[in-house]
């Protein structure tokens, strides 16, 4: 057994040097540290309780109250680490960590909250959370191989609460009845300044904070370091092996810690007046704090039996409610969503399920999940699984960290993609005894710990339910969900911006859906507006359609509606998957036949919806299409990007004007701009030009019906290339409009909207206009 050391004096200049250490090495290795819950319970809490994880939780906890209250922490680690070398006991002393194997370690606890310092425990007591923590009543316990079976929590942080305020309610009474020599005893003995010290202390209730720590994502793949570590010490156990590998990959890889902070507990510690007395006379005898500690409440001789009745059940209670705030302040992620979802699949018996019935349920779970979210402070969410624009991004089927952790599965041989199904290997039913929740699962390890939020497994349940009712998702409920994520997503998008949101408010960004005053909507519309636009600028054109009997539907494209920087990061393959989602929208609303109308970039996304023979698009119209840019010096344009990425990435680090480049922005002159971006980043454009010229290599034969409405004189997007596109697609019309410029839409210059109409109702038979 390793001998337990014994703590030298906090070196107080030495923990804080310690906890800038902390900082610095949060940020080299890019881990972003978010609170929830009630941040305030740091600063009014005493004792700390956090769920434990791996062996860097133990330096996690004392940095965050550092850093959000200025306090100085004592935490418990576990003992073994103290005996792995000198540099790292040293470590650990100036951290202000103790062993748990400390002799009167709680007194010695106690002491330091009577000092005014925090405590932080690991109630748990491992290493690795690779056990269960329901046992088979439903109930809390730590899942063990021990011959005892499963155990609850440790009950040491309640009995240091519930002893700390027994003591304190001592020298209440004894201050009470003015017993000076009682109180400057204590006050010798606790190290404390003055009397008002002491005072302050014994008034200050003791309260326990459960505090939850999520990591996400949380990587199952392993490392150079644990491929150096197999191939140096081949003989490490599985829990060694687990332990390195989550270690290092938390330190390697940007990682996402979420600290739930929980609503502080009291320990409810209030003796009947009748016992009042019998407390004040058992603990008037110890004159340290280990003879509190050392107390024996069950001698009859002096003590009512009742009172040790009393003491046991306050810390059980306490014991009880800490154990579920701790788990229930789980902040759900995506992989738990994901994951529980497999499992419910799999439990129920289907080793397949269709890659969109999957994904359709996936959408209306998190759908759920954050509906219940903002209407309950019970369920806390990470942004994987909260936010407004990732469940749009998992509706497009770009979500990054779903496509992610299903590689990860795949990797695993978990889950199989093949014929549009996925497959449910055996293996998932791996890990499903007590003591085998194992990395090498990340299902079930996700779902053990999902078990603690009953509402995703619910909420999975019934997306299951809902997708297999909607015949894999797409129906009219399906629809109306698709509708919901894209304003919602649009109406973030929007608060984001905050000073730099467009003037004509929310209303101009939101995605809108018209129909017609007929209940008839067998010919739907999909409309898509410009660059730096909104749908507010196709909206007067398709009010006119909604009276003529279409149902239209106009989304918001990504990167728009916001900030113009929110630009800088979209592809244009996002564009398109907005498109083809807008289009399965109306099919689903009950549209037989859906049109595309695109309006300049929203055109070349158009064009591209042409070429989709099983989206099963009519026709599409591409007003302006912005094939081509008339804009002097365009083959400049490569030459400013690489000067903006040279002059950024060197003289943008000492001077923060030219972080952006030497020409980041094309300024735009909007003639709506309420409405409208006035510049937009100058790598958008360039993204734009690569979109047209990519658009004119299409296969001309893969094109549907299209018609291409343009301006002769457009300064913006050149009219020849329209011509010359028209001329090659075998089923294209073109309608010149002669004299007109680039703002078609908006104005209806040239009777624009009254060519579209024409377009819209004779889809095979356009004629050309002169």
């Amino acid at each position: 057994a390793t001998a337990t050391p014994t703590p030298p004096p906090l070196n107080e200049q030495a923990y804080r040097r310690y906890m800038r250490w902390a900082h610095h090495a949060s940020r080299l290795i890019g881990m972003k540290l978010q609170l929830g819950g009630n941040p305030r319970s740091l600063q009014n809490g005493q004792i700390f309780l956090f769920n434990h994880f791996t062996r860097i939780e133990t330096t996690i906890p004392p940095y965050l109250l550092h850093h959000h209250t200025g306090a100085i922490c004592r935490s418990v680690a576990h003992q073994a680490l103290f005996g792995v070398h000198h540099a790292l006991t040293r470590f650990l002393w100036d951290g202000g960590c103790l062993p748990s194997k400390l002799p009167n370690l709680l007194p010695y606890l106690a002491a330091e909250i009577l000092r005014g310092r925090k405590v932080v425990i690991f109630p748990e007591g491992g290493l690795v959370k690779d056990k269960k923590v329901f046992d088979t009543r439903g109930t809390y316990a730590v899942q063990t191989d021990s011959p005892g079976g499963p155990r609850k929590h440790h009950r040491g942080a309640a009995v240091l609460a519930l002893y700390v305020d027994m003591f304190k309610m001592y020298l209440r009474a004894a201050a009470a009845q003015a017993d000076e020599a009682t109180l400057a005893h204590w006050q010798r003995h606790l190290g404390l300044p003055d009397r008002a010290s002491l005072v302050a202390a014994i008034h200050t209730p003791t309260l326990v904070v459960p505090s939850t720590l999520t990591f996400f994502p949380l990587r199952h793949e392993g490392n150079i370091l644990t491929r150096m570590a197999d191939w140096l010490m081949p003989n490490l156990t599985d829990t060694a092996r687990d332990e390195l590998m989550t270690e290092t990959n938390l330190l390697l890889k940007p990682t996402d810690l979420t600290v739930h902070v929980g609503k502080p507990l009291q320990t409810g510690f209030e003796p009947k007046p009748a016992d009042q007395a019998a407390w004040v006379e058992a603990l008037k005898h110890i004159r340290t704090l280990e003879d509190l500690f050392a107390l024996d409440f069950t001698e009859k001789s002096w003590f009512k039996p009742s009172l040790h009745t009393q003491a046991e059940g306050a810390i059980e209670r306490l014991r009880e409610r800490a154990t579920r705030a701790l788990y229930g302040g789980l902040t759900v992620n995506i992989q738990h969503v994901v994951a529980s979802l497999v499992h419910h699949y799999f439990t129920q018996g289907r080793r397949q399920v269709p890659v969109a019935e999957f994904e359709a349920a996936l959408l209306w779970a998190v759908y759920r999940l954050q509906h219940q979210a903002a209407h309950t402070d019970a369920l806390s969410l990470h942004a994987s699984a909260g936010s407004a624009t990732q469940l749009y991004a998992l509706a497009l089927g770009q979500h990054a960290a779903f496509a992610t952790f299903l590689q990860g599965l795949q990797r695993a041989r978990l889950v199989r993609v093949k014929n549009g199904a996925y497959h449910f290997s055996a293996l998932v039913a791996e890990g499903l005894a007590r003591d085998e929740i194992r990395r090498e699962n990340p299902i079930q390890l996700h779902v053990n710990e999902a078990a603690t939020q009953p509402a995703v497994g619910l909420a999975t349940r019934w997306a299951a339910l809902q997708a297999e009712d909607d015949q894999a998702g797409f129906s009219q409920a399906w629809a109306e969900l698709q509708l919901d994520v894209a304003r919602a997503a649009a109406h973030a998008t929007y608060l984001a911006a905050g000073a730099q949101a467009l003037a004509a408010g929310a209303g101009a960004v939101a995605p809108f859906l018209l129909k017609p005053s007929s209940a008839k909507l067998s010919c739907g519309v999909v409309v898509l507006h410009g660059l730096g636009a909104t749908p507010a600028q196709v909206r007067p054109m398709c009010e006119d359609l909604a009276a003529q009997g279409y149902t239209l539907y106009a989304p918001l494209l990504a990167g728009h509606g916001g900030k113009p920087e929110d630009l800088k990061l979209v592809h244009s393959k996002t564009w398109l998957a907005q498109a083809r989602l807008a289009v399965q929208v109306l099919h689903a609303m009950g549209c037989t036949q859906v049109q595309v109308v695109g309006f300049s970039t929203g055109g070349l996304v158009a064009l591209q919806l042409a070429t989709d023979a099983e989206l099963n698009v009519t026709h599409t119209i591409a007003i302006a299409p912005a094939l081509q840019l008339v804009k002097k010096r365009r083959h400049l344009l490569p030459i400013g990007l690489l000067m903006n990425v040279l002059v950024g990435q060197t003289l943008g680090r000492v001077y923060n004007p030219l972080r952006l480049g030497v020409i980041p922005w094309h300024t735009l002159h909007p003639t709506h701009p309420a409405e409208q971006y006035h510049k937009i980043p100058i790598i958008a454009v360039a993204r734009l030009v690569a979109l047209g010229r990519y658009v004119q290599k299409l296969n001309p034969r893969a094109f549907g019906p299209v018609t291409l409405l343009h301006g002769t004189a457009d300064t913006t997007t050149q009219f020849a290339a329209s011509a010359t596109l028209a001329k090659t697609l075998p089923n294209a019309t073109l309608v010149p409009l002669v004299g007109e410029d680039h703002t078609l839409v908006r104005t209806n210059a040239g009777h624009t909207w009254a060519h579209v109409s024409t377009a819209l109702a004779n889809p095979q038979k356009a004629k050309a206009h002169a």
